[in-house]
């Protein structure tokens, strides 16, 4: 089985690419297969991409905050459709707070970098809002995973506020990544499917037994793609996520589905999913 891997720019793109036959196998964070549900596109889920609660919420270096209750009437700098989101949501419930009581500001990656920082974050200012008001991206707090706000409490800029074992524990998250493919290819060749999915539990299982090899993989991989990862980033990004079964199981279905609920009750979309109609653990 040849295998060609490819780096897409947005979870759109993956999903256009697979359910149009650019490509055949994709993998995607848990929100995006949210995204798959509620949009009924034509895929679904084989077995998982890494899994676990990498979220974490972090403030400025100097901030006098001790907990979330500490960020009621804030504002918190989230990233465009974060996949963050719906823990963050889940985190807020199981604290005693609404999601009301904090103000959200949707930022870019570039953005988050400059929203703690009282000075450089009032030069940027988002569209006007409906009342013709400017809007800056200062943020009292930035939720956002490990892969992004290690770069900012490794710098000293900012300090964890509630770390990602605490919201894992507090909402029994698990934020499974999902490997997808096509419907058509699943039902008209499933052998080929098979032949990926041994590949891929092979892939995994070096990966938890090689992480520094895959890490240097990972470089070399984003290097073709125009992007240069530092190495001990490329290590983080392998260490902070587990890759020790490949198998989907009910627990990873019924953590999508609260994530999923959570979205639905702010109004990101309308009906809930049918999220296990979503999942073919055959192979």
């Amino acid at each position: 089985l040849v295998v060609n891997g490819l780096a897409l720019s947005s979870g759109r793109t993956i999903l256009e690419s697979l359910t149009n036959g650019t490509t055949d196998f994709a993998t995607v964070p848990n929100r995006t297969l949210i995204l798959v549900t509620a949009l009924k596109l034509p895929l679904k889920v084989i077995a998982t991409n890494g899994w676990g609660v990498e979220t974490e919420i972090i403030v400025p270096a100097d901030a006098k905050a001790g907990s979330l209750k500490d960020l009621k009437g804030k504002t918190i700098g989230l990233g465009v459709s974060s996949e963050a989101f719906p823990l963050f949501i889940r985190y807020v419930e199981q604290s005693g707070l609404k999601s009301n009581d904090l103000t959200i500001k949707n930022l870019d990656s570039g953005q988050l970098l400059k929203a703690l920082d009282a000075a450089a974050c009032k030069e940027v200012v988002l569209r006007p809002t409906k009342e013709g008001q400017a809007v800056n991206i200062c943020a009292d707090a930035i939720i956002a995973s490990r892969h992004f706000t290690a770069r900012l409490v490794g710098s000293g800029k900012a300090k964890v506020l509630v770390g990602f074992n605490d919201i894992a524990k507090a909402v029994g998250g698990r934020n499974t990544s999902a490997l997808l493919s096509r419907n058509t290819l699943i039902e008209t060749d499933p052998q080929t499917v098979q032949k990926f999915v041994n590949g891929w539990v092979k892939a995994l299982r070096h990966i938890e037994k090689e992480p520094a090899e895959a890490a240097s993989l990972m470089q070399v991989f984003f290097s073709r793609q125009g992007t240069q990862v530092p190495k001990d980033l490329a290590e983080l990004w392998v260490k902070i996520e587990k890759f020790d079964r490949a198998a989907w199981t009910q627990k990873d279905t019924e953590d999508t589905v609260a994530n999923a609920r959570a979205l639905q009750q702010l109004g990101v979309f309308k009906a809930m999913p049918e999220i296990p109609k979503f999942i073919d653990v055959r192979f």
